[in-house]
């Protein structure tokens, strides 16, 4: 699922083939050049735009569009990212001992590492206006958070980097055993572990947090949505979207249950990081499995809508990192397909 791509309604999807010895990008089907090796691709929210790495004889370059391949010595091949309106791309390169961030024309300074490069979802400046851009970086003394070249306070451990729709950077940070909410000039409260961070599209950021036996779904201002004080049940995912309205999941040992405004829908499992509104309107979907049938099955607004898949091929890849977010966007453009499908008359 990490080499997989799609555009925001799920109408164009891209992903890496193989073709004799060769690899080569697909794009609804239709195989592009062929290379040594490809990286995943990325695509704009329209599906008119594509980037992806390309090696040829041991030398990576981007292929971004139709315009010529670029060289890019030492490129971190999985660190490649196409901003939403596929106009500029973000990647890391390696110099010597240390890695640089290339975005559009800008570098930034040399660091001992970094990953969970984003880019802003919603950038439309162009070309000539490279997009909101963020990172967890390390140096010499610890990690921190990079956002649009201002770098946050030092900390053990920064992961899970995400851009609001204003280009603004949350993170979840790390330091003497526990773990908080961060932005570049901002620490938020502290907790035992930040399980998972939601960013609304109103810019509303909130995240699931565990202290001792209690785990809680809380807003970064610190107004608490929901509290579970007892260890049997869990919170263990949420979901934000517009208008104050928000989604959370309950886990026991015997069901996890999906709590929404309009009453609440328990599975057996709900795919961590899957569960998403997918419109402004207050569709949201999951990825929900049935231990009986050994199934997974995409659902939109609780509704059983979509087509059935194989428990273990899918959840024997679901880690930390690209394949979790290829995941998620794939369960995302499953659910427009099924949402575009329910709004066709009969008959058309």
């Amino acid at each position: 699922v990490h080499a997989i791509a799609f555009d925001a309604l799920g109408r164009h999807v891209a992903l890496a083939v193989r073709v004799g010895t060769q690899w080569g990008i697909a794009i609804d089907g239709h195989v592009g050049d062929l290379w040594d090796g490809v990286g995943a691709p990325q695509m704009s929210s329209d599906g008119l735009h594509i980037a992806y790495a390309a090696d040829a004889g041991g030398h990576w370059r981007i292929v971004h569009d139709t315009a010529a391949p670029f060289l890019v010595p030492g490129l971190v091949v999985s660190s490649l990212q196409l901003d939403a309106d596929g106009c500029s791309v973000a990647y890391v390169v390696r110099r010597g001992n240390d890695v640089v961030v290339v975005s559009g024309t800008a570098v930034s300074p040399p660091w001992r590492m970094v990953r969970s490069l984003v880019l802003a979802t919603d950038h439309s400046g162009g070309a000539e206006a490279p997009p909101p851009t963020a990172y967890a970086a390390r140096d010499a003394t610890g990690w921190h958070l990079v956002s649009n070249g201002m770098v946050g306070a030092m900390f053990e451990e920064v992961r899970e980097v995400h851009l609001t729709s204003t280009g603004t950077a949350v993170a979840v940070a790390r330091a003497n055993g526990r773990e908080s909410v961060v932005r570049v000039d901002r620490i938020g409260a502290w907790h035992d572990a930040v399980l998972t961070v939601s960013v609304g599209p109103d810019d509303r950021v909130g995240y699931v947090a565990r202290d001792g036996e209690e785990t809680f779904a809380l807003l970064e201002d610190g107004q608490e949505l929901v509290r579970s004080t007892t260890s049997d049940v869990a919170i263990t995912d949420l979901a934000l979207a517009s208008a104050g309205k928000a989604l959370w999941v309950t886990a026991s040992s015997t069901q996890q249950t999906i709590v929404t405004p309009s009453g609440t829908f328990g599975f057996d499992r709900v795919i961590e990081g899957t569960l998403q509104f997918v419109d402004g309107r207050g569709t949201w979907t999951a990825l929900v499995g049935d231990r009986t049938r050994r199934e997974l099955r995409v659902v939109v607004n609780g509704r059983d809508s979509g087509t059935r898949f194989d428990w273990s091929e899918i959840t024997r890849r679901l880690r930390q990192g690209d394949g979790a977010n290829g995941l998620r966007n794939w369960v995302a453009a499953e659910a427009r397909r099924i949402r575009a499908q329910e709004a066709v008359p009969f008959g058309r």
